[in-house]
């Protein structure tokens, strides 16, 4: 994050320096990763608030709160919430495996406080979320070979079809040949 949103502004934080954006399921203009498929997806957040200040945000899944950050930490049982941060600061983080469905909506929201920002292109980044596909649910197994091409595209479209091996072709390259056993051999 290397620009701050508007004072009042509150929703969804929009990071604006995206390093890495395969497929472009994240929309730097909203802030939202839309998943593409159905499966197991690693999430990763880390807000770090600007000196003297807190942040408070919550991971949102298809608008459904599934996380609560609050980098002046909690209070204990019974403790005064919400009162002034006396911390100069702070980092809250996340890490998730979540099953998410094709086209759920995912992003952090930010309910209260202000982001440090980068001060320069060289500086380091300060707040970052990710979301990785692990691997698909088993009935999607199917369309495994949908995925393969996703994550890693031909350079040519031409050759999609027809390959020079195509025993190592789409799926059949990812797949163990399957051993053959002799029924005298078992018994």
């Amino acid at each position: 994050l290397s620009r701050l949103p508007l004072r009042w502004e509150v929703g969804f934080i929009r990071f604006n320096e995206v390093l890495v954006n395969d497929g472009g399921h994240y929309n730097r203009r909203t802030g939202v990763f839309t998943a593409p498929l159905t499966g197991r997806y690693h999430l990763s957040a880390v807000l770090t608030a600007r000196r003297g200040a807190r942040v408070e945000a919550v991971l949102s899944v298809s608008n459904r709160i599934v996380q609560k950050l609050n980098t002046a930490g909690f209070p204990r049982s019974g403790a005064e919430v919400g009162g002034p941060c006396a911390c100069g600061g702070g980092v809250a983080t996340l890490n998730l495996v979540l099953g998410l469905q094709r086209g759920w909506r995912v992003g952090l929201k930010m309910t209260v406080g202000e982001l440090a920002i980068t001060a320069t292109a060289s500086s380091a980044v300060q707040s970052t979320f990710s979301a990785v596909l692990l691997y698909p649910s088993p009935d999607q197994y199917s369309r495994l070979s949908e995925l393969v091409e996703h994550l890693f595209p031909l350079c040519a479209r031409e050759h999609n079809a027809t390959f020079t091996n195509p025993e190592f072709s789409s799926f059949c390259f990812w797949r163990q040949p399957i051993a053959e056993v002799r029924l005298e051999d078992l018994l």
